[in-house]
């Protein structure tokens, strides 16, 4: 049975591809922690605990919201990319 870090990453790929179409290898998902730590390409949002926060993520010139677990270094999971236009109302 997997632990809850593999399980965290595997949820997280799961929901990046599906949101995005891009495949969440360990190396992005490396590349969202080391921003998130460094505080670099990323902006937090809000704390949901006192372990997990959400965060906005730029990555390849797109901005992620992504939720991090700071007990487990981990993206928990990444909810959807952050579009900087308002959507224009539906009919």
């Amino acid at each position: 049975m997997p632990n809850k870090r593999k399980s965290q990453f595997m949820h997280a790929a799961m929901r990046f591809e599906e949101r995005t179409d891009i495949h969440f290898t360990r190396e992005v998902h490396k590349e969202f922690v080391r921003k998130i730590r460094s505080g670099k390409n990323a902006v937090f949002v809000e704390h949901q605990s006192n372990r997990v926060s959400v965060w906005n993520v730029t990555h390849e010139a797109i901005e992620y919201r992504v939720v991090y677990d700071k007990l487990r270094g981990s993206i928990v999971t990444v909810l959807q990319a952050v579009d900087s236009k308002p959507s224009p109302p539906s009919p």
